[in-house]
């Protein structure tokens, strides 16, 4: 994630963080870095849910496809991150 977003909720390099969405939610350790745009993160979605439930970004992301082809919009979703403490992980 973006420094100065990263600052704003509190997280640093290293830190699990919760990310949710209206959809659901996920854990992850959180990177920080300013090559990354400001409003923006990126959580890999390679590995689905064998690393646990709340290890999956397709837990965030829409529901929606294409009418045509029916490909799924699995890379955009708008989200919350937030620090998470020692017994929350």
């Amino acid at each position: 994630m973006n420094l100065r977003d990263a600052r704003r909720a509190g997280v640093r390099d290293g830190d699990f963080v919760e990310i949710t969405s209206r959809r659901g939610k996920a854990v992850a350790q959180a990177r920080v870095s300013e090559t990354i745009r400001e409003g923006t993160c990126f959580l890999p979605f390679h590995w689905g849910r064998q690393f646990g439930f709340y290890k999956a970004a397709n837990n965030l992301t829409l529901g929606a496809r294409d009418p045509l082809s029916q490909q799924p919009e699995l890379k955009a979703c708008a989200v919350r991150i937030r620090a998470l403490g020692e017994g929350q992980r």
